[in-house]
């Protein structure tokens, strides 16, 4: 039996939302404000924050947290607990707001546990979340985070107390920040929409969530940065980050994110950028039946965007990518020694996510994926 969790949760979506949500709070609330440090950059849309909470009791922490670590949340936990915050609000792409839930979850536990089992969401005293997101990673809507250990594996882990009560979407989210970043974990969210189809964890109560944020991905990504973008794009981007966010956390993701969350803790690639690099070579190994009654409509969604011939998803894919940036990264760019590919395709093959893809791989199947994206 499949058990369908729609998580509550509270979205502002226009450039007032801010204070819309503040209505609710006295003066007297104190609110932590995280964020990362390139998030200063964003001019207007990071000011207007600011502008809006001046009248509230409010702390900055700003930290370089693109692969967040248990230490980094542990630090953050200190400052949380000694504050006796009520909201955290956190302002930036998926890296920072995985921290702030990281944060949160060390309220209830000592340590981080993937085999802890996942908790519901309860009405509770601890710190609430806030996600004013700045990318498309959809981390702003499910309950789940990745945490970087000494070790320098990532745990995924998945507890419903920790999901967002609200997320606050600007329209001008996309100010100041590099259109490649923003295109770049559009792409992770067209994983988490064909993940969402293939995998062995499919939930089909999400097909049209995963339906509608592809093709909305698929029509504005490529306008990022152009006249024809408009705020329409900004809110149709942000619908579609919270709707893959959403597939992502019921159709849980299987191979291609273990390959990418392996890559970000191992070899420091960016999740974004690992999604770029990957998507192409690990839909070459999903064998066609695996898409079922799915296939002609994503194909039929791809082929907007694209005027080359291709007609299989990987092939759309690959031309898509190559739309937005032109000759996009390779896997060999980050790696300076392909010596260490045994390896990661082992650690790659032993994460749990990899029994979600639709035929079994072994440790030398990986490897070639990996081989072909150099």
């Amino acid at each position: 039996m499949t058990t369908h969790v729609i998580l509550p949760c509270t979205i502002y979506q226009d450039e007032n939302g801010i204070y819309e949500w503040l209505e609710q709070f006295p003066d007297s609330v104190r609110i932590l404000i995280l964020g990362c440090k390139r998030v200063a950059r964003l001019g207007d849309a990071y000011e207007n924050i600011l502008e809006a909470l001046q009248h509230f009791q409010t702390k900055i922490e700003l930290i370089s947290a693109e692969h967040p670590t248990e230490d980094q949340a542990r630090q953050v936990h200190t400052v949380l607990s000694e504050g006796s915050y009520s909201h955290v609000l956190a302002v930036g792409g998926g890296s920072i707001i995985d921290l702030s839930k990281a944060a949160l979850y060390l309220m209830y536990y000592t340590d981080f546990d993937e085999q802890k089992p996942h908790q519901r969401a309860e009405n509770d005293s601890k710190p609430k979340l806030v996600a004013v997101p700045t990318t498309l990673s959809g981390a702003e809507v499910n309950p789940g985070f990745g945490i970087v250990d000494s070790y320098r594996n990532k745990k995924v882990i998945w507890d419903e107390r920790l999901a967002p009560q609200d997320v606050l979407y600007r329209p001008n989210a996309f100010e100041g920040a590099p259109i490649e970043l923003i295109q770049a974990s559009g792409i992770n969210a067209i994983a988490h929409c064909l993940e969402g189809f293939y995998t062995k964890a499919r939930d089909t109560w999400c097909d049209a969530l995963a339906y509608d944020a592809l093709y909305l991905l698929i029509e504005w990504l490529p306008r990022l940065g152009s006249d024809d973008f408009t705020v329409s794009g900004t809110l149709g981007l942000q619908r579609a980050s919270a709707e893959a966010g959403w597939v992502a956390y019921q159709s849980k993701p299987a191979l291609h994110h273990a390959i990418c969350h392996v890559l970000g803790s191992r070899l420091g690639v960016g999740h974004a950028i690992a999604n770029v690099i990957m998507l192409p070579y690990v839909l070459d190994t999903v064998p066609k039946e695996a898409w079922g009654e799915s296939l002609n409509r994503i194909i039929s969604i791809l082929q907007i965007a694209n005027s080359g011939s291709g007609s299989g998803i990987s092939k759309l894919v690959r031309e898509f990518i190559e739309v937005l940036f032109g000759k996009p990264p390779r896997l060999g760019d980050y790696i300076s020694d392909i010596r260490i590919l045994p390896e990661i395709a082992k650690l790659i093959s032993g994460l749990p996510l990899v029994n979600n893809h639709p035929i079994p791989l072994s440790p030398i199947d990986v490897e070639d994926i990996l081989r072909n994206a150099l």
